[in-house]
């Protein structure tokens, strides 16, 4: 877990500077945030709201098994247009959820499942089947956070999976 304040600064810094944007490049896109716990997702969102002062409250929140009508929260988060653009999420959107909205991933937890990680990656393709050699491929960008380091690359895939 990273509960460092330097390390969560940097990170959410990046995410804010190089995520990739909608509504012409003005404002992030969609993102999800998998933290380790309820306590990092908190730690984080408050990181987030003292760095990021005008945007805090809706922006970015937390959305676990705590939050009361977390399911309302998830279809909010759904919706474009609507706020919170970045989800701290503990277990509830790794798997088994479809948003194509989303645009950033934040690894911010130690993954051991290689079905799981795919399962995480999946809400980001958009899970829409297409067999055709012209299928439409959608840009989004993953970042890991570890203990000692941390990376990140943009990634394009197509609805196959392929680069």
């Amino acid at each position: 877990m990273l509960f460092n304040k330097a390390t969560v600064d940097k990170a959410l810094e990046y995410l804010m500077t190089r995520g990739q944007k909608v509504a012409g490049g003005d404002r992030l896109g969609k993102t999800i945030i998998f933290a380790k716990n309820h306590d990092h997702a908190e730690f984080i969102a408050e990181r987030f709201n003292l760095n990021y002062p005008h945007y805090k409250g809706e922006f970015a929140r937390v959305i676990d098994f705590t939050v009361e009508y977390a399911q309302s929260l998830i279809h909010s988060f759904s919706n474009l247009a609507k706020p919170p653009h970045i989800a701290i999420s503990v277990d509830m959107l790794d798997t088994g959820i479809d948003i194509p909205e989303v645009v950033n991933l934040v690894f911010f937890k130690l993954v051991r499942s290689k079905t799981k990680f795919w399962q995480m990656l999946d809400a980001a393709r958009g899970c829409v089947p297409t067999y055709s050699r012209r299928a439409s491929t959608k840009k989004f960008s993953t970042s890991s956070i570890t203990a000692r380091t941390w990376s990140s690359s943009a990634r394009t895939r197509d609805d196959r999976g392929g680069r």
